[in-house]
C-alpha cells in the first residue's frame, strides 16, 4: 500500500516514515505543509494520505481543509487525520464526503504504534474509524443513561469503526452475539441496523452529534 504522510513536526515525522515502513507500508511522500500534502496527492495518487489536523504555517485547521480537498479530487484515496481534539461537527462533515476509507483520530494514538497502524490498515481497507469514547461519557447524560455499560462500549466500538468479528476480539465474545448486541443497541438510538459499517459509524455520529447540541 502506497501511504503519503504529512506532518508538521519533524521528530514526528520520521517516526511515522520510520513505522510505516517497518510495518510494510510504501511510503511514497513524506511532506510538512497541507499544500505539500495536496501536491503530493495529486502526483503519486496513494491509497492513504496520513495528515495532521494543525497544519504550518497557522496552525489551525489546514489539516481538515486539505482531508476535504482531498475527499473531493481523489476519492480513492483513504484519509487519516490525527487531531489534538476530535471534533464530532468534523467528523459528521468527514465521514459524509467519504466514498473511500476514513480515520479521524486524536493524536494520541501515535504512543501506541502497534493500534495506529491496526487502525491504518481498516481505513486503507475501506473502512472508518473515529476517536470518540461513548463509554467515558458522564452516565447521568439523558441520552445515555438507558443504555447499559456493555452498550455504551459497543456505541464507542462502532463510533471507532469495528467490524462485528473485531468487536468480538475485544469484548471476548463470539461474533453472533455481538451481531445481535449491536443490532439491539443501534435500535435503542433509533438508527436503522445495517451491515454496511460506514453507515452504521454515520447513524452513532449522528447521535453523538446530538449528545452534544
Amino acid at each position: 500500500m502506497r501511504i503519503v504522510v504529512a506532518e508538521g513536526a519533524p521528530l514526528l515525522r520520521r517516526g511515522l516514515r520510520n513505522l510505516l515502513i517497518a510495518s510494510g507500508y510504501n511510503v511514497v511522500a513524506v511532506v510538512e505543509d497541507a499544500e505539500s500534502a495536496l501536491r503530493a496527492v495529486e502526483q503519486h495518487r496513494p491509497d492513504a494520505v496520513l495528515l495532521d489536523f494543525r497544519r504550518p504555517p497557522g496552525a489551525t485547521d489546514e489539516g481538515l481543509y486539505a482531508a476535504l480537498v482531498i475527499q473531493r479530487e481523489w476519492p480513492s484515496t483513504s484519509v487519516m487525520l490525527l487531531s489534538p481534539l476530535v471534533d464530532r461537527c468534523h467528523a459528521i462533515e468527514l465521514l459524509g464526503n467519504a466514498e473511500c476509507g476514513l480515520g479521524y483520530l486524536s493524536n494520541r494514538r501515535i504512543v501506541d504504534g502497534a493500534e495506529l497502524m491496526e487502525t491504518l490498515r481498516r481505513v486503507v481497507a475501506g473502512g472508518t474509524a473515529m476517536d470518540i469514547d461513548l463509554d467515558a461519557q458522564p452516565a447521568g447524560n439523558s441520552q445515555l443513561k438507558h443504555l447499559t455499560r456493555s452498550e455504551r462500549r459497543v456505541l464507542s466500538l462502532l463510533v471507532q469503526g469495528h467490524s462485528d468479528a473485531s468487536m468480538a476480539h475485544l469484548l471476548g465474545l463470539d461474533e453472533s452475539t455481538v451481531a445481535e448486541q449491536t443490532k439491539a443497541v443501534l435500535r435503542r438510538i433509533g438508527a436503522e441496523p445495517t451491515g454496511i459499517e460506514r453507515g452504521r459509524t454515520l447513524s452513532v455520529l449522528r447521535f453523538v452529534q446530538g449528545l452534544m447540541s
